[in-house]
């Protein structure tokens, strides 16, 4: 499963919301976690990859997939 809560390191989420702005099926909302602090949480999720490319701590966030 490649979304934002398996690639994203939660303890560093911003709460930002970009993940749940650019998800197309609106299966992602941030709420507070377990310790208080703001995370995604994944209603289900398709695999697009959405969440993940604009996701500024994740891995593939400044991948260049125009080449």
């Amino acid at each position: 499963m490649n979304n934002v809560k398996i690639m994203v390191d939660t303890y560093k989420c911003t709460g930002c919301s970009i993940c749940s702005s650019l998800c197309p099926y609106g299966y992602i909302t941030v709420r507070d976690g377990e310790l208080g602090f703001p995370v995604p949480h994944l209603i289900e999720c398709k695999n697009c990859g959405n969440c993940i490319k604009g996701c500024p701590f994740s891995d593939e966030h400044n991948d260049d997939d125009d080449e």
